[in-house]
């Protein structure tokens, strides 16, 4: 759980008969034990475990489900300014760097590398827009939500792999500051289930109600 040490209170999903509910807890009680961890991305998280403690519910599935997807649009929305700081960054040192006399930027191989970066980005963005936009509207928006959340996964990863290869042995380099964008943009790749666990969960959506998923 993201910065659950030192919290006043968790708000935490659970299963109760079969089903989801959020609930209220107080941190400070017997039985909250909570063990440190660090994401891929550096941020401080707690792995939550607990034993016969007081909590109160708050929320039913449909809550549950109205804040995950809200979350998910939330870290597509980051997702997208994380990948176009990083291809702004690639861009200007292709610009600059050069190699056999010439700009990196101008050879064939790395300006398409870059075009195909912009293309993953401008995807991303018209799906995080559209899950955002629909969710501004209606209570929830599954298929858009997931669909955002598929390419949040894939352009993430890709664009990453795009910006620290043309950057060389730079793009590894811990003290320059693209490797700091490239965890980044793999936490959130991760964070609510990669590529394929969000495919199977677009396919389970669309068996749930085909309908829903006509054009």
């Amino acid at each position: 759980m993201a910065f659950a040490e030192g919290a006043r209170r968790l708000l935490l999903p659970a299963r109760h008969d079969g089903a989801w509910q959020l609930y209220l807890l107080d941190p400070s009680q017997p039985g909250v034990r909570l063990e440190s961890q660090l994401t891929t991305a550096f941020e401080p998280r707690a792995r939550v475990q607990l034993d016969g403690v007081a909590a109160t519910a708050v929320g039913d599935a449909q809550l549950t489900q109205w804040l995950r997807e809200r979350l998910i649009a939330a870290t597509c929305a980051v997702q997208i300014g994380v990948l176009e700081e990083m291809i702004g960054m690639s861009t200007r040192y292709v610009s600059e760097r050069e190699q056999f006399g010439a700009k990196i930027g101008s050879f064939q191989s790395v300006s398409h590398r870059m075009a195909d970066t912009w293309i993953d980005l401008m995807n991303l963005r018209l799906l995080g827009h559209s899950a955002a936009a629909m969710l501004d509207r209606q209570p929830l928006a599954t298929l858009e939500v997931l669909a955002a959340q598929s390419w949040c996964a894939e352009a993430g990863h890709r664009v990453a792999a795009s910006c620290q290869h043309v950057h060389g042995g730079m793009g590894h380099d811990r003290s320059y500051p693209l490797w700091r964008y490239a965890v980044w943009a793999r936490h959130n790749e991760l964070v609510h289930g990669g590529v394929s666990e969000t495919y199977a969960a677009i396919g389970a959506a669309i068996a749930r109600e085909p309908a829903a998923a006509a054009l």
